[in-house]
């Protein structure tokens, strides 16, 4: 049996490596995005827990603040006195910049740590020096991290801090084991006073790390340490933390996911026509094995066989170069996601469960395209076997076409109850239930216009058919092999979909970002000591701000403090500014509330507001009531308005700074909005900021241009990376069509022989699969715009359901026009290969063909 398969299967995929070739390229495309995806989602996760319970050491919980400004130190004692518990560790714990010549070296993640009792709980592996022993700006770094920076043990390193560059001396060295490999080695300790003097936490610890009595149960102490403290306090395992990652990755990596699946669905049109046309080539083969006695049954097993083969190479190949993308995708994740800044992915490598599942859903998927032409085959019988015709998925009957219809309409309707979710929607979806019922809505309403296109398509040659013998001739084929011709245009069509849509998302919330920051931006540059977006933890203070309002050309320097509090068991974003000088500038760009009394209610220190993200998240609205955790308990607030704003894990509340020094006890710093005084500019006052109070600070200074730019730029690379997946599947859409033209040239070479020998210009028979390319790439760039911009407008639409951000739907024109010459302009390039083909194929072996 082996050897008959060998000569059915293995022989024909060494006879035809052009088309093996396609069909493994096919299934490599979507597998490389699926892997990536997955591989950057279990890394990112991975790496966090494991800088979590590597930095924990022997700790079994850990206790921590509901608010990230700490909570006083006197807790530890009552942690410490909790029945079960054998010791508290305390932790200061931020992140700062190493400065070198007045220029960023690197970031490191700084743990301030009682010196006398930290080595029970956490083990330093240290190759050289000594341990801190508490006697002032002395660190412990990592080894690796130190070679890297050319860093001995002695030497001095500068640091930033709440009081600007500092110089600390390196007293030791650790190697990468135990606390060593925190954060991927980017780790420093020092003494917990000196980490409270660098991040101004006088008096705070920001985690404290237990270890518990032998003999008593994890839950248990858990349970006693939440009754002890309270609701202002979260006990959990160091294994347990890495919620608020996953979180903040899984609306991206959705989008990436349905991109990569609609890649492989692009690639399997591809498949679908290698495997009708290979198995249309064996017609003879196949009766003769038939008339042999072989049952249908082997011949089935054959051709999936040889399908399988075929897919396993392009998973193999998928796999491999997945694992490669998944490094630029993770930076490209940690440019738009705040959780991964915090994270150090160190470990972006295949695992066993990834390398299978990619590695089984190469031969799966090609089984899946390969089965309707293999089944349709076998159905025939030897005799009509022996009887050469012409490729095609034959008549559709009634049956297909109302199936056709029937998924059509239902995806239409699905999506058209995205597209108005406030009309539609019988019953409220959860946010997995509503992107499954747009991924299955898009799915039915493509599987439906895939149907019903080879029908289509017949019938609409049959009317624009011009007279003239070239075009005519070239349209004649395409309705004669009506189903090749479709598998091409639905390749082209499914990724000019994503491209579309992909572009209208871009486009609509590119605008809505423009106007968020015309409308609330109002500032002319932001001071701070580091960019908020890099995650440092290093504040200013108000007599920086005083100084600040004293620099000549200043008008106003609101004062900014962005942290996070615990709402409703999560995390929330908690900004809080001045807002007697923030008004003076800005305003709310307002979703709901009454925009003549925000600015008064808002002073009143009773009022926050919330942004149209955690408005979504928590179901809120302007007259709800919202309560927020403090370092004493909770805090009842009036919701005084819902605000746009961008993006974030669980949106932003907003509240006056006053309000938030008294209850949350917190006078730190993170910048100011600085406001200039008429002529006056930007460059002399920035200049005179540096020279009269930023000696020895470190500041950054942005101005409103620059971060106008900084965050257009995150929203566009927030949508590059399906961008280049998208583009992908248009290449190989493109590849399909070039494929297909061979196809149809190896079909026809008795017909494109009479042709020559009864006068055919050699560049008449080029210009007849010109043509037929051109015309399969306009169908399906029209198609697949038309559809796009269709889906463009619910998936805009209904991301108020799955953000709670309405954003103006904006149609991409442009890329509209651009999608159509592309598939145009790609098509007709690559008819030029088969047309060549076709020109130069000879008279006489044509014509003795078959």
């Amino acid at each position: 049996m082996l050897s008959v398969f060998g000569q059915f299967s293995l022989r024909f995929i060494k006879e035809r490596k052009g088309r093996a070739a396609a069909t493994v390229f096919g299934i490599t495309l979507g597998i490389v995005v699926i892997v990536a995806t997955a591989i950057v989602n279990r890394s990112t996760l991975a790496s966090f827990k494991q800088m979590v319970t590597t930095s924990a050491g022997k700790a079994e919980l850990q206790v921590l603040p509901s608010v990230r400004s700490g909570f006083d130190a006197k807790y530890v004692n009552v942690i410490s006195g909790v029945r079960g518990v054998k010791g508290a560790y305390p932790v200061v714990t931020g992140n700062t910049r190493v400065v070198k010549d007045a220029r960023d070296v690197d970031t490191l993640m700084i743990y301030g740590v009682d010196a006398s009792v930290d080595r029970k709980v956490r083990e330093y592996d240290l190759s050289k020096g000594r341990f801190i022993g508490g006697r002032g700006r002395e660190i412990v770094l990592t080894s690796q991290w130190a070679s890297d920076y050319g860093v001995k043990a002695e030497n001095d390193v500068t640091l930033l801090t709440a009081a600007g560059l500092k110089s600390f001396r390196v007293v030791g060295l650790i190697s990468d084991k135990g606390a060593g490999n925190t954060n991927g080695g980017k780790f420093a300790v020092t003494d917990i006073e000196t980490a409270r003097e660098m991040f101004t936490r006088a008096g705070r610890v920001d985690q404290v790390d237990v270890t518990l009595e032998d003999g008593f149960k994890e839950d248990a102490v858990k349970a006693s340490l939440e009754s002890e403290l309270g609701k202002t306090f979260v006990v959990e395992r160091p294994a347990g933390r890495g919620k608020d990652v996953e979180d903040s990755m899984a609306g991206y990596q959705f989008m990436l996911s349905l991109t990569g699946s609609i890649s492989l669905l692009v690639g399997l049109f591809i498949i679908y026509n290698n495997m009708e046309i290979s198995v249309e080539e064996r017609r003879f083969s196949i009766a003769m094995m038939r008339a042999l006695g072989l049952r249908r049954k082997k011949i089935l097993l054959f051709v999936l066989g040889e399908a399988a083969i075929l897919g396993s190479v392009g998973g193999f190949i998928g796999v491999i170069l997945g694992a490669g993308l998944a490094r630029s995708m993770a930076m490209a994740f940690a440019g738009i996601s705040s959780a991964l800044n915090r994270v150090n992915l160190t470990e972006l490598g295949l695992t066993p469960g990834i390398f299978l599942t990619g590695l089984a859903a190469g031969p799966a998927a090609a089984m899946a395209a390969a089965l309707g032409p293999a089944y349709r085959m076998v159905k025939v019988s030897p005799m009509e076997a022996l009887v050469p015709v012409e490729t095609s998925w034959g008549k559709r009957n009634r049956r297909t076409i109302a199936l056709g219809m029937l998924l059509l309409i239902v995806g239409a309707a699905a999506l058209i109850a995205l597209t108005f979710p406030e009309k539609f929607r019988v019953v409220r979806l959860t946010e997995d239930q509503f992107k499954a019922f747009g991924v299955g809505g898009l799915g039915l309403l493509v599987g439906g216009s895939v149907l019903l296109m080879p029908g289509a398509l017949r019938a609409f040659l049959k009317r624009v058919a011009p007279r003239r013998i070239v075009p005519r001739m070239a349209l004649d084929n395409l309705g004669r092999v009506s189903g090749r011709t479709s598998a091409a245009i639905a390749g082209m069509m499914i990724a000019l979909i994503m491209m579309v849509s992909n572009a209208a998302q871009s486009l609509s919330y590119g605008e809505y970002t423009r106007n968020w920051i015309d409308k609330s931006v109002g500032w002319d540059m932001l001071v701070s000591s580091s960019y908020f977006g890099a995650q440092m933890d290093v504040p200013l203070d108000e007599e920086f701000g005083r100084n600040l309002r004293a620099i000549e050309g200043v008008k106003i320097a609101c004062t900014l403090r962005f942290t996070r509090a615990s709402y409703g068991g999560s995390m929330v974003n908690l900004s809080a500014f001045d807002m007697n000088t923030f008004f003076r500038f800005a305003k709310f760009d307002l979703q709901d509330g009454e925009g003549g009394k925000i600015e008064e209610r808002m002073k009143s220190g009773e009022y926050v507001a919330v942004s149209s993200g955690a408005a979504r998240t928590f179901k809120l609205k302007a007259g709800n009531v919202m309560e927020l955790s403090t370092p004493d308990g909770k805090a009842r607030f009036k919701v005084a308005a819902v605000v746009k704003d961008l993006g974030s894990d669980n949106g932003n509340v907003y509240i006056d700074r006053p309000t938030y020094k008294r209850l949350w006890g917190d006078s730190r710093v993170d910048g100011y909005d600085v406001v200039l005084k008429d002529g006056y500019t930007v460059e002399e006052v920035k200049e005179r900021i540096e020279r009269e109070i930023g000696k020895g600070r470190h500041l950054t200074i942005r101005t409103h241009e620059d971060f106008k730019k900084g965050i257009m730029s995150l929203v566009d690379q927030s949508f590059a990376l399906t961008d280049l997946v998208i583009y992908i599947a248009v290449f190989v859409a493109t590849v399909g069509i070039m494929n297909g033209a061979l196809i149809s040239v190896w079909q026809r070479k008795r017909e494109i022989s009479t042709l020559r020998a009864l006068g055919a210009r050699r560049r008449q028979v080029s210009r007849i699969l010109l043509t037929e390319a051109v015309a399969i790439g306009l169908t399906g760039s029209l198609f697949g715009t038309a559809i796009g911009m269709f889906l463009g407008k619910a998936m805009v639409e209904s991301g108020r359901v799955l953000t709670g951000i309405i954003l103006e739907y904006k149609a991409p024109w442009p890329v509209v026009v651009w999608a159509v010459a592309l598939a145009v302009g790609l098509s007709s390039v690559v008819s030029v290969i088969p047309g060549r083909a076709a020109a130069r194929s000879s008279i006489v072996d044509g014509i003795r063909y078959e």
